[in-house]
Parts: structure tokens; sequence; C-alpha cells
């Protein structure tokens, strides 16, 4: 155990004093009463358990014998509700008077009655204590000096102690804790809180406790601002296929695209989207329109995807390896008047009511459109893609993500990941899962190659190609792709295979990234947090060579033009460390859900 001093000024205790009269309670039951508060702050609990040390004489007889009496109490508070905290301060005053009216059962009956089998390594009933000495040692005791002497004992008897004692000074004492569960920060920043929290209180004694402020001015300012300075420059009137016409003109003869023997170039792939985008145009795509993809990967792939951008309008990916259920739930939810497929693929589609054009099939007609660039229609506030989400926690969601979103995505992607350093990327995974996006569309605004891999057999193909190639500019992966591709490769075939590797869509285990910390020295290694609603990716973390052996990976820090907030049930700041939800603002948050506008008022709030 250690200690953290905490000292009361005499104002604020008189104060205390004071709001505590008017409400019939005492300085303790005020005390108890704004520590449970702040107790169910950091927990996110409402039911309350303190214990507390009382002195034990309650008969005359008792008064003039030498020992010690003390006995302890339980002193439990229901918080439900959001209650205030002259309402709380009622509850806590009764629970008092009602806890000393049996003061004198002794706690290890009651111990011994509800917890016959109790478990020796924690305090029983409770775990936090609050203590108020309100008769301090005298400094004389007839011809005898006192002095008070400090013991540090470096053990906590509970996991958390407020031992408060009142003097000319107002109130001192310590908050004593058990170092195995709290770090010294965590105590300090706690008696700051329990600070501002009494101070809001006297202030606002009628306000309810989740309105009350907890963090200090400097805290707010840190987790609000100085965490969330991401402010950066960035195409924001852009869309990104406008971006990608830029690149075209810079790096006509790159090539652009790889995908078994085939090649294009970025002229040539262009130029195929181009006709694409007019053909479609004549067939009513424009902005706001969603037009299905459901195709395997090649190059006719990509060049739908720049096709439907080019001309208006926005894209919904389809797996073609997804049960026909569920792909038939997405067209019939986005009603899509258009999907673009390939000609093997026709007999396995769902029933539907889209318009069918096959791009193998039908390009001898689609090839005859111009192949410059049509008119430009979108603008960087309509949609450029709807992703629907697993259904993992319901029925599946089709998120709305505008071009602004995804132009800041790839312009701090293309910088944060130097993908102009590397020879490109290559893509195995589908686009229905946001995280291809990354290895999809970045290298084509940075002038680099894409190399599609073969559908089936997608970490095979992989790893036979990081055997063939190497110097990629990155590789999007999933942890459980990751580790696979470990036990796949051998370990000279690791080293220098790509200059970052973005791990994404699950949780990053420290196992996951052992072969590539201690074999690809080189290999920067990034852990990339973000759901399908803030496109791709909101937040990163650069792994520290060596630094983790086990255990989870942290998901970071915001990337550009993003904020990160930890928030209580009420919307609330929570202080550093304690425990709350995840709410994500800034340019990438997506539009919506498709045909949702409840769940989106529900999970799209005003920030």
């Amino acid at each position: 155990g250690a200690a953290c001093p905490i000292h009361l000024p005499p104002s604020l205790v008189a104060e205390l004093k004071t709001l505590g009269r008017r409400e019939g309670a005492t300085l303790y039951m005020t005390l108890l009463a704004a520590f449970q508060a702040l107790l169910a702050r950091y927990s996110g609990q409402e039911d309350i358990l303190v214990g507390t040390p009382i002195a034990g004489r309650t008969r005359p007889e008792t008064e003039g014998v030498v020992g010690a009496f003390v006995n302890t109490l339980v002193l439990r508070t229901n918080l439900a509700g959001d209650p205030t905290f002259r309402a709380l301060l009622g509850r806590v005053r009764a629970t008092t008077v009602e806890a000393y009216a049996h003061q004198e059962v002794p706690f290890e009956r009651l111990v011994a009655d509800l917890h016959p089998a109790r478990d020796p390594s924690r305090n029983p009933l409770f775990q936090v204590m609050l203590a108020l000495q309100s008769a301090p040692v005298p400094a004389t005791l007839g011809a005898l000096a006192m002095e008070r002497l400090a013991v540090h004992t470096e053990t906590a008897q509970v996991d958390l102690t407020l031992a408060l004692e009142e003097d000319a000074t107002g109130l001192v004492g310590t908050i004593e804790y058990r170092t195995d569960l709290f770090a010294p920060g965590t105590i300090t920043r706690l008696v700051g809180h329990f600070h501002t929290l009494l101070k809001a209180i006297l202030a606002m004694p009628d306000q309810p406790l989740s309105s009350l402020p907890l963090l200090t001015d400097a805290e707010r300012h840190q987790l609000l601002v100085e965490w969330n300075a991401t402010a950066s420059p960035f195409p924001h009137d852009r869309c990104f296929h406008s971006l990608f016409a830029q690149q075209v003109a810079h790096t006509p003869d790159a090539l652009a695209l790889v995908c078994d023997e085939q090649h294009l170039t970025y002229r040539q792939l262009d130029r195929r989207a181009n006709q694409l985008a007019h053909y479609l145009h004549q067939r009513g795509v424009g902005p706001e329109v969603l037009v299905g993809v459901c195709m395997e990967r090649s190059l006719e792939m990509v060049v739908a995807l720049l096709g439907i951008l080019k001309a208006g309008g926005a894209y919904l990916p389809l797996d073609p390896a997804y049960p026909k259920e569920r792909l038939a739930f997405m067209l019939s939810d986005s009603g899509v008047p258009i999907l673009l497929t390939q000609a093997r693929l026709v007999a396995g589609l769902p029933t539907h009511t889209a318009a069918l054009i096959c791009l193998d099939r039908d390009w001898e007609r689609i090839g005859e459109e111009p192949t410059e660039a049509p008119p430009a229609t979108a603008t960087a506030e309509n949609l450029a893609y709807v992703i629907y989400t697993s259904g993992s926690t319901g029925t599946p969601k089709g998120v709305m993500i505008p071009h602004r979103g995804l132009t800041n995505y790839l312009h701090w992607c293309v910088q944060a990941y130097a993908v102009e350093s590397g020879r490109g990327a290559p893509v195995h995974s589908s686009i229905a899962f946001d995280l291809t996006i990354t290895g999809l569309f970045a290298p084509l605004l940075a002038g680099r190659a894409i190399w599609l891999l073969p559908e089936n057999g997608d970490i095979e193909a992989l790893s036979q190609l990081l055997r063939d190639e190497r110097d990629f500019s990155l590789i999007k992966i999933t942890p459980v792709h990751l580790q696979l591709l470990s036990q796949q490769l051998f370990s000279q075939d690791v080293a220098d295979r790509t200059k970052t590797f973005v791990i994404g869509g699950e949780n990053l285990s420290a196992e996951s990234i052992t072969l590539w910390q201690e074999r690809a020295p080189n290999t920067v290694l990034i852990n990339e947090y973000g759901p399908t609603e803030t496109v791709v990716g909101c937040c990163v973390y650069r792994i520290p060579k060596a630094m983790y052996t086990s255990g989870s990976i942290p998901i970071g820090r915001p990337i550009a033009n993003t904020q990160l907030y930890i928030l209580d049930p009420h919307l609330q700041p929570v202080p550093i460390g304690v425990p709350g939800e995840l709410y994500i603002g800034g340019a990438g948050v997506a539009r919506g859900y498709l045909n949702r506008p409840d769940l989106t008022a529900e999970r799209f709030i005003p920030d």
C-alpha cells in the first residue's frame, strides 16, 4: 500500500457543514454522500458500499474502560435514478442513522453470516473505507506534550481508504490505496476530482449527479482539446476520383493494376473508367445514386468502382462469396437500380430488380464510349460508397460514407504510411470489407501499383507474393490473417517485404506480431482502429519495437481531423483511466445508416 495526502480548506469544510445542517445531516454524512458519488462516477455502478470505523462506546459503563471498542459498519447506498446531491444526502442520512442503531453487531458476525466461505485475498462486503476523526489528538495532556507520529506501514487495509481529521487548517488526511490496483497518478487525480466535485456540490446541490463536473480545468482541456488537436489541411472540397485523375496526369504510364498476367497503366485504367462512367451516366447514374458491385477481384472490379464514382454515383460492394440470403437482403434494402457483375457470377445471384450489367460480357458496347472524363457532377458532400456492417449486433446496416470523409482518410493515409516510399500494395480481402480501402485506393493517389490477388486461398496467395516480391508500401491485414501469414512464411521470407503492416479489423494481441518484430525490424507495425461508421480507421498506434510480449496492443490516438472522446452514460468526459464509451467525431464520421433514420438519430448524435 501507499498513501496520498489530501487537504480540504476551512472555508470548504464550513460550507459542507452548512449544507449538511440544512438537510439534517452531519459533516460525516455529507462527506460520505460526496465520496459515494465520486465512486459511482469512477466505477459506473449505482450500488455503492463503503466501510467505516465506529467508536463502539454506546453504553455509559464503557466510557472509562481502557481499550479498543472499534467496530466496522457497512454503509450501502443506491444511487439509481441519477439523483441530485440533496436527494442523495437524504438517502445517505437514512442509511447511516439506521446503521448506527445496529452498530453493536460485530462485523465478524455479519461476515460469518453472509460470507461463511469468504475469499481471503480481499476484504469482505466492502473494498473502500471512509474514516472521519472528529476528536483530534490534544497538544498536551497534563504535564505531557503530545506529538503525532506518522506511521508508514506500506500496507493497505482495504483497496481504498479516505481518512480525514478536522483541525484548525480544515480537514487533513490521506487516501491510502492498494498499489496492486492503483498507480500514484490515479490517486493524485482522484484527489483533484474529489475537490472539484465538492465545489460543484456546494454550488449546485440540486443538479443531477451526472451533470456535476469531476475534471479539473486542466484535465478537461487536455482530454477535449490537447489530445484532439488533429486539425490538418486536406482537399475537403474534392472527390476521390478527381484526385485520382490528378495523379493520372502526373504518372500516366506508371503501372496501376496487376492481376495475374494482366496489367493496366494509370492512363489505361482512367480511360476504361471514363468509358464506364459515360455508359452509367446514360442509364441515370449521378449524385446519390447507388450502384451495386458484385465482382471477384479483377481489373474490371477496379474499373467498376472508379467508373461509378466518375459518373457521380456511389458504389455498394457485394461479396460474391456471401450467402444468397445476405446478398438478397442488401440488394432489397439498398434498392440499387443497377448491378455491375461478371457473367460467371450471374447464376449465383439472388432474385433482384436491378438492371444487370456484366462488365466482361458487355464491354464491347461499353468500350464505344468516350475515353475522356465526363463532366463532374458529385461534390465532396455526396455519397462515395455504402458498406453494410456484418450484422453481428443485429440486422446489417448500410453505412453511408461521403467523399469528404473518404478523401480525409486517404489523404492522411498516403502521408502517414509513406505510400510513395514503396511499390504499392497487394489487395487480398473483399471490397465489402472497408479494411480493403486502404490498400485499394491509397496507392492510386500516390502513383503506385495495386496487386489484385485471386479470390480463393487469399492468404496462401499473399504468402506466395511475399516470397516472390518485396518492398511494398503497405499491406492491410487482420490480426488473424497476420498470424496465419507468420505460420506460412519462413523466417528469411519476412524481412523488407513491406514498409508497413497496417493491422485492423479486430483486437490485436502481442502474439500476432512476434515474428515480424523479431525478423522484420525495418517493417513498421501499425494498429489501426475504426468502425465502419468512421471511414476505415479513426485512430492508430505505431507499435514500438520490443515493447509488447503479451496482452492487447493499444489502439492509439486520433488521425487527422478526427476527435475521440471517452464518455460516461450521461455523455460527460470520464477521467483518465476510468472506463467509458468511445465517441468519435470529425471529418470521417459517416452520414448515417441507409434507410434507418431512427438508428441514425440514436447513434449519430449532435456534438
